[in-house]
């Protein structure tokens, strides 16, 4: 029942939203502006964000082998891709962490290992997302008149980085695993599936300088690649934002989607952006246009990954064949 109501307010905050935006700009007012972007900057954007994946399948490989799986790169960036597609449907870019755990638990069987990896390599990258937010925030010099805008990533950073110190901090884990072999209340299932939790985190607190150096340069390198991305998707529909203040925009729009409180993000990321690109004199029907064409490159990501979905499910003995190390 609570499941259902999720649903219902959720569809309802983004249809409403969407009344909203839409009462207010015309949709012919959007439409010429998309029709007349250039086919081949979007392409280059779209290829950025392939490449942008493949980048996030290396990171997530090294957190898997760290947890002793043996699922290959190649596997990691189609389920990537399967991700993007029932992204269309789920609530929020957080759903898709069921949908990648549930992919690599049919791969691996080691649903600790894989629940272990998901969280540290979403934790790795929403970090490098806000770090790399406030970077082109400073960069931009615009303190007075985005300083929310910069003053919440910060706040986000900070918070991120706290959280991930208490997970790999040497203090903190014993007296989390003193607790689970004292007499407690816990039911022994609970307390068995909690070890194993502790024991598969346990090897990402010891993860060697050269590896967390790896894991970070991937993520920034990733999210630099974004950020082109971007910038290109802005270039097709002609908008004229610099490349530097589009980095920090970004970060805010991917940290805002990944609230579960819309489908796809819709409403929320137009909305957003009409009201972080007012102040460079994008108006409110190019700010829509820009965001349904970001929309447009995740639709074709998503098609992809449908496809390979399909593919999945009809020819099962191929996927099998894939998966093997």
């Amino acid at each position: 029942m609570k499941y259902n109501l999720s649903w219902v307010l959720k569809a309802l905050i983004t249809s409403g939203l969407l009344y909203y935006i839409f009462n207010n700009i015309p949709v012919s007012e959007i439409v010429p502006a998309i029709a007349s972007a250039r086919i081949h900057f979007f392409a280059i954007a779209f290829l950025l964000v392939l490449l942008m994946n493949y980048v996030a399948s290396g990171r997530m490989k090294r957190l898997t082998d760290r947890q002793g799986m043996t699922v290959t790169r190649r596997r990691i960036f189609e389920i990537n891709l399967i991700a993007n597609f029932y992204g269309l449907f789920l609530p929020g870019s957080l759903a898709g962490g069921a949908v990648r755990w549930e992919k690599l638990y049919k791969t691996d069987k080691n649903g600790v290992g894989a629940f272990v990896a998901i969280i540290f390599n979403r934790f790795i990258l929403t970090t490098a997302t806000a770090a790399t937010g406030v970077i082109f925030w400073a960069l931009a010099g615009n303190y007075m008149s985005n300083r929310a805008a910069g003053l919440s990533l910060m706040g986000i950073l900070a918070i991120l980085l706290v959280l991930q110190g208490a997970m790999i901090n040497r203090r903190i884990f014993p007296w989390v695993e003193r607790s689970l072999e004292g007499k407690n209340r816990m039911p022994g299932i609970v307390r068995s599936k909690l070890r194993k939790l502790t024991l598969s985190l346990r090897q990402n607190r010891d993860l060697p300088l050269t590896s967390l150096l790896w894991l970070a340069a991937l993520s920034f390198i990733e999210e630099f690649l974004g950020v082109v991305s971007y910038y290109f998707v802005s270039l097709a529909i002609g908008m004229e934002v610099s490349f530097v203040h589009l980095g920090w925009i970004r970060s805010c729009i991917l940290i805002v989607t990944m609230l579960p409180i819309s489908f796809s993000g819709f409403g929320v990321r137009e909305g957003t952006l009409i009201a972080l690109l007012a102040p460079y004199g994008v108006s409110g029907n190019v700010a829509v246009a820009f965001s349904l064409l970001l929309f447009a490159r995740s639709l074709l990501m998503a098609g992809i990954g449908g496809v390979l979905e399909t593919a999945n499910l009809l020819f099962p003995t191929n996927r099998k064949a894939i998966e093997e190390p």
